[in-house]
């Protein structure tokens, strides 16, 4: 049968209609059906965190269905390629109700972290396969930050430096974790003006002494090194005249006076400097000494070679007794000190007492006269002698608020007195209970006066690989020495 030419052009569109009327129907059953499907179950997805601690691998469910303790878990880093079921690594407590819920922490034990691996930051893929459904619940990249506890403690010896011989400094770095090394750690320990730089010897790493710096190029888990650095001591203290004007009246029991005595010493030995930077003089009034008060030390240049021999004298100073004429200890304080602006430009009075000044009242002296008197030798002393960076304190034990408030406000220079603590400026009253805590607080007031000799700096921790800290108070460290 022949076809003609048009015949054939109409059967190709009529077939071509109906393969176009096919692949439409086609297209709309596979359209319906993708709008049909719900899509995956919300649920069926979890959240979980991690985290590094030492060689532990913390990995907490946050969010999500509970997972069957056979699930799954896969890590994939450069350090580790490992899978491993949650049962195996779940607390007892957590595989009772037999599934990993939210809250729960698998801990991957095995996660090995050391000196050659070990770094601030980690990326690892996790994925989590439910055993159940068969199905992943997770996957991704989990941040990982590996931390580092490492710690510096310092020492000093001697505390009190000595003029020309040498200081050793002990520096302390110690890697606190039990199951993780650290690496890349620097130190940074610069030496006070007052210390001349010698050398060091270090158990690990290089020091540089312009710098400060110690490098350690590792530290491991739960050990420490140790750096002993040595200089000599080239500074001098502020200069100045220190004068302590001790009531020994007989109202200070021979107790109370072996206290003060104590107290007094103890200041001298170990919280004054021994450079020769301190003129010292110990003065006692009393009625019984002719004149009503006398030098009992000094005046008096501490060094290193005599301090020992001043804390001995006025360990043998015998209380002299009877009433308290408060005028004549200053008389012998404005004696004493001879004023030297380039030797000594600075001049410290201090005045121990347990009350106010009083004479003999079988004399006709008017008892009024002992605190006008006291005024007057307070004046002349300060007309004197003193400039605006020089002061007369006073510390008083057991007092009247009345004869405080006159001490305060007509003693102490310069006015108006500072009944504060530690005080704002100079020119303080300080005020003690008993002398037991007077013997205590001694010390306390003369690292006040000498707290410009006393040379403090820091060691810290200025790089560390992990630089996560669990532990940032162990990072700096104060010396204090004790010039």
């Amino acid at each position: 049968m022949k076809i003609k030419m048009e015949d054939k052009a109409v059967a190709e569109v009529i077939g071509a209609v109906i393969l176009l009327a096919m692949a439409i129907s086609v297209f709309s059953v596979v359209y319906m059906n993708v709008l049909a499907d719900p899509g995956p179950d919300p649920n069926a997805f979890v959240t979980i965190i991690g985290n590094v601690e030492g060689n532990n691998l913390i990995l907490t469910h946050q969010r999500g269905k509970s997972l069957s303790l056979d699930t799954e878990i896969s890590l994939k880093s450069d350090i580790i390629n490992e899978s491993f079921c949650v049962k195996d690594y779940l607390d007892d407590d957590s595989k009772k109700d037999g599934e990993w819920n939210i809250g729960e922490k698998v801990i991957y034990d095995n996660f090995s972290l050391n000196k050659y691996n070990i770094r601030n930051y980690l990326a690892c893929d996790l994925n989590v396969v439910d055993k159940e459904t068969n199905s992943l619940v997770f996957w991704g990249i989990i941040d990982l930050y590996p931390e580092a506890d490492i710690g510096v403690t310092i020492n000093v010896n001697p505390e009190h430096p000595i003029f020309g011989k040498p200081v050793n400094i002990t520096i302390n770095v110690t890697n606190y974790q039990m199951d993780a090394d650290a690496i890349n750690i620097e130190i940074q320990y610069l030496l006070p003006q007052s210390l001349q730089y010698i050398n060091y010897s270090a158990s690990r790493g290089c020091y540089n002494n312009y710098t400060g710096i110690w490098n350690i190029s590792y530290l491991e888990r739960n050990s420490y090194v140790s750096i002993n650095i040595i200089a000599y001591y080239t500074g001098v203290s502020e200069s100045a005249q220190l004068a302590m004007i001790l009531d020994g009246s007989g109202t200070i029991d021979n107790d109370e006076w072996n206290l003060t005595r104590n107290g007094l010493s103890n200041a001298v030995q170990f919280n004054m400097p021994h450079d020769g930077s301190v003129e010292f003089t110990v003065i006692q009034f009393a009625s019984y000494i002719s004149g009503g008060a006398q030098v009992e030390v000094g005046p008096v240049i501490v060094t290193e070679d005599n301090y020992q021999t001043i804390t001995n004298q006025i360990l043998k100073i015998k209380r002299m007794r009877e009433f308290t004429p408060l005028a004549a200890g200053i008389k012998c304080a404005s004696n004493a000190l001879k004023p030297n602006s380039t030797k000594y430009p600075r001049q410290i009075i201090n005045i121990v007492t347990d009350g106010g000044p009083y004479y003999n009242p079988n004399s006709t002296k008017d008892p009024k006269k002992a605190y006008t008197d006291a005024e007057k030798a307070r004046n002349r002393l300060v007309h004197k002698i003193l400039n605006k960076e020089d002061e007369i304190d006073a510390v008083v034990i057991d007092i009247t608020t009345e004869n405080k408030t006159w001490m305060r406000d007509n003693i102490v220079w310069p006015r108006p007195g500072d009944d504060t603590w530690p005080p704002a400026k100079p020119g303080w009253i300080r005020s003690v209970n008993n002398f037991i805590e007077f013997s205590d607080t001694i010390n306390e007031i003369f690292r006040e006066f000498f707290k410009n000799s006393i040379i403090s700096n820091n060691v810290k921790i200025i790089s560390v690989t992990p630089k996560t800290d669990p532990n940032l108070e162990n990072n700096k460290k104060e010396l204090i020495l004790k010039v």
